[in-house]
């Protein structure tokens, strides 16, 4: 735990409180800053938030204080961050919490507003840390199970828990029996607080910090990435942004002077991005020997090679191969078929892949997971569907899960048979071959996959089952039908499809994809880009 949010309606009210708490930390840490949201030498002015929130910049908002708090913390180990004051602003307060990745501490008037703010933290998906009422603090880890004067028995003091596993408890006053515990004797002794962080966990990812960290490993590894569609008003708007970022080097293709037309149209900036004309640019000549010495033995003329190379997205392809550039992005007006074609032709798969396939991170509200193949193979066979889940496994990888690959079926284990529950065991057991130091478990339903407690009754002996992050569909039916479902009825943003299997990156973009999509796309590959 690198830190806690303060929700507290009134301020003023609870200054003794709060002091007591700013001692507990300072006893607890050696090293404790403060971010205030709202309010003087904050991050916003308290009139700043109020316009920036009436004008529906709320993001804007979240993203400077993933921002801030990320800048902090490289200065210390523990960041206390005081919530915005108001009532009206408790959703506000909620959601930077769960994009920190911090729990919550609630101040309140008594206990009976203790419970019910607790409830409404638990309801808005944020992590409850302790709740502060009456000169008294209760933490959430350590509370009973069934809090009031007949509870025995804290939720956490059965198996795996917190006193299992040795935390230290105190005498008949303790969080474990009684739910609250005065803030002085906390005061006086640190290690009720140290305990109740201890058996705290927050392991919340949502898609704004989600893509806040697609944008530091981006910048942390600056890679060149082409675009050739600059006839597309969503490319350049999501150039204009990435330029502005300084997260990748962008090529965009196109007469310089339509370009620059289009843009100033746009009022986009796009200066320091660099424009290459397929028609009439200098390294045709090249590209087009190239192009015929990879192809000719599949019967391509040199007067083909030629002309294929003008074409913008086999330019684009060339540049990629050539290392002019380390990734391409293309599809906004294409198909897929017209993307992915150059770069099997030229590009080709990476040594032990036998076939492309295309994946989509799915940004819940509060964590993230790779589906796949959502885009590219039809009807994989075995052996394709374990190339699928290795490559699944490392592009998760890159993007900083630790890969937990579920095999997809209608049946867990060995609770069913027939052809289609065989497919996956053989496709598994190639996968385990190839890639022996993956984790990674099949037949898995669904819900075995991603629910503990239905793993455990299913799937008792899995290491992956319950706590999978990385889903693999037997074919293209199921996969597309199921992020799309995902996508559209539980409101998950849908990153991708990110093409995996090539030796360097080239990614497809859907026809229908807004600039937000655009600009996820050049950042992903340029994520890939850094880690070939």
């Amino acid at each position: 735990m690198n830190g806690i949010l303060l929700l507290c309606d009134e301020p003023a009210a609870y200054q003794s409180e709060l002091k007591k708490l700013d001692k507990i930390l300072s006893m607890s840490f050696h090293n404790v800053l403060q971010l205030c949201i709202a309010g003087d030498n904050a991050l916003f002015s308290r009139s700043e938030l109020e316009k920036a929130l009436a004008d529906g910049q709320d993001e804007r908002v979240r993203k400077a204080a993933i921002e801030r708090f990320a800048q902090i913390l490289e200065q210390c180990n523990f960041v206390l961050v005081h919530g915005v004051a108001g009532a009206d602003l408790r959703e506000l307060n909620l959601q930077i919490a769960k994009d920190l990745n911090i729990p919550v501490c609630g101040f309140y008037p008594n206990e009976i507003a203790a419970r019910i703010g607790t409830r409404l933290i638990a309801a808005a998906k944020a992590i409850s840390f302790a709740s502060v009422y009456e000169d008294k603090i209760s933490f959430s880890a350590l509370r009973p199970a069934q809090e009031g004067a007949n509870s025995k028995k804290s939720e956490l003091c059965g198996k795996n828990s917190a006193c299992e596993k040795g935390a230290k408890f105190h005498d008949e006053n303790s969080a474990c029996q009684s739910g609250a515990i005065e803030l002085d004797k906390v005061v006086a002794d640190k290690s009720y607080f140290t305990d109740a962080a201890n058996s705290t966990r927050c392991e919340i990812l949502t898609p704004l910090k989600f893509e806040s960290k697609l944008y530091a490993k981006a910048r942390a590894n600056v890679k060149t990435v082409v675009l050739p569609e600059s006839d597309d008003e969503r490319i350049l708007r999501a150039a204009a942004i990435i330029k502005q970022s300084g997260a990748a080097n962008l090529i965009l293709l196109g007469r310089q002077d339509e370009v620059q037309k289009s843009a100033n149209k746009l009022g986009l900036d796009l200066s320091g991005v660099k424009i290459l004309d397929p028609q009439t640019d200098a390294s045709l000549e090249k590209f087009a020997r190239d192009l015929y010495e990879l192809r000719k033995a599949k019967g391509m003329s040199e007067a083909q090679a030629r002309d294929l190379v003008r074409d913008r997205t086999y330019f684009g392809t060339m540049l990629v191969y050539e290392g002019l550039a380390d990734a391409m992005v293309s599809g906004a007006s294409t198909t897929t078929a017209e993307t992915i074609r150059p770069a099997l032709q030229i590009i080709k798969t990476k040594p032990g892949i036998a076939t492309v396939s295309g994946a989509f991170i799915m940004c819940l509200d509060t964590q993230a997971m790779l589906f796949a193949d959502c885009a590219v193979a039809p009807s994989p066979s075995a052996e394709y569907l374990a190339g699928i889940a290795i490559s699944s496994a490392a592009t998760a990888k890159a993007f900083g899960f630790e890969p937990c690959v579920a095999m997809l079926s209608y049946s867990s284990g060995d609770s069913g048979s027939g052809e289609s529950v065989e497919f996956i065991k053989t496709a598994t057991q190639k996968a385990r071959e190839k890639a022996p130091e993956l984790l990674i478990d099949g037949p898995l339903q669904f819900d075995a996959a991603v629910d503990a407690a239905v793993a455990k009754k299913k799937m008792p002996g899995s290491a992956v089952a319950g706590r999978a992050n990385v889903f693999i569909f037997p074919d293209l039916n199921c996969g597309n039908i199921c992020y799309k479902a995902v996508q559209r009825t539980a409101g998950a943003v849908a990153i991708g499809p990110i093409l995996q299997g090539l030796k360097k990156p080239v990614n497809d973009l859907s026809r229908g994809c807004n600039v937000a999509d655009i600009v996820n796309t050049i950042l992903i590959s340029a994520i890939q880009a850094g880690e070939n």
